[in-house]
């Protein structure tokens, strides 16, 4: 089931979308908004309780809103993270100037490496 948060008249509502309709839940429900609904026991029930309207408006004629209008907070979860740190780590490990050791004495004539 896709569900959708849109504007309706001039309204901030959610739905669900039936075939090339949409059914304007947020008229029909007792929740504010998806976020509401999505939090509540009604949730479980989204197939039977969407089954039982018709598309109040066609799919063409939506201005769609973010689906979640409102987030309480957002969380970004990346898969390939440790695959970019290391593969950054080897690019900058290998973009370093590699030096050896230098021995520094006073004796004249002996300094700079491997004396």
């Amino acid at each position: 089931m896709r569900l959708l948060s849109f504007l309706n008249n001039g309204r901030e509502t959610w739905g669900a979308i039936v075939g090339d309709g949409v059914v304007d839940l947020g008229g029909k429900l007792s929740h504010a908004t998806l976020l509401d609904f999505i939090g509540s026991s009604d949730f479980d029930k989204r197939d039977g309780i969407v089954a039982g309207f018709k598309p109040d408006l066609k799919l063409s004629d939506v201005k769609y809103l973010p689906v979640i209008p409102r987030p309480e907070k957002i969380v970004c979860a990346v898969r390939n993270y440790l695959d970019h740190h290391q593969c950054q780590r080897a690019r900058l490990s290998e973009a370093r100037p590699r030096s050896r050791p230098a021995r520094i004495s006073s004796a004249p004539g002996r300094s700079g490496p491997g004396w």
